[in-house]
């Protein structure tokens, strides 16, 4: 992730697994994704330059990707105002 946009990068599938993200942006930043309104994972806050993994259960489908931390830049307003959303479709 950057700051207020998403990259995903390889293949997410289907169930439980582990994924690698990382925060090459000058803001700190979560993910956090969910499908028809119900959660499918997340990170806790994670620091500029710093990298995760998250635990993530998914179905088929898509899914949205969003960003709620307040930005230090931006009076405060939430990263998904500024553009940090996104969808992705699992097989």
């Amino acid at each position: 992730m950057q700051d207020y946009r998403f990259e995903v990068t390889g293949d997410i599938g289907e169930g439980r697994q582990l994924v690698l993200v990382k925060n090459e942006g000058s803001e700190p930043h979560e993910i956090r994704l969910s499908s028809d309104g119900r959660g499918a994972g997340g990170s806790s806050t994670i620091s500029p330059g710093s990298e995760t993994w998250v635990e993530l259960d998914l179905e088929s489908g898509p899914h949205s990707v969003f960003c709620y931390v307040p930005s230090e830049k931006q009076s405060g307003r939430q990263h998904i105002d500024l553009g940090m959303h996104t969808s992705i479709n699992v097989p």
